[in-house]
């Protein structure tokens, strides 16, 4: 029997400060958004880009880190899985989010200024 495969890897910058809030089985979770934009040309030379946001949470160590040393603007690499789920918001209506569930996170500038 064969298995599939469901990995996903991303560089970009953060949209968003990390928020953690209390997540499944008493794990906090964090979460944070990407945005990795793609640029070209088009067919009459004019430069083009589309900037794709990806949701990504983390989960225990690897989200207290994103959480401590990430923020808004900073460059990182992400890999993991795509993970889809449905909650209901605060209207009380139900809702479908696709999430990058992270399993490595690589933080590609230099450290943050502590003020």
């Amino acid at each position: 029997m064969s298995q599939g495969l469901n990995k996903t890897t991303i560089i970009g910058y953060m949209g968003r400060d990390p928020e953690t809030n209390g997540g499944q089985n008493g794990n906090s979770a964090t979460r944070f958004s990407v945005g990795v934009t793609e640029r070209w040309r088009d067919r009459d030379d004019n430069d083009r880009e589309q900037t794709e946001w990806f949701r990504v949470v983390t989960f225990s160590g690897l989200g207290e880190s994103c959480a401590r040393f990430l923020s808004k603007g900073r460059r990182v690499y992400v890999e993991g899985r795509l993970r889809t789920r449905t909650f209901t918001n605060r209207r009380d209506e139900e809702q479908t989010v696709t999430e990058l569930q992270a399993t490595t996170v690589i933080f590609l500038d230099g450290p943050r200024e502590i003020i």
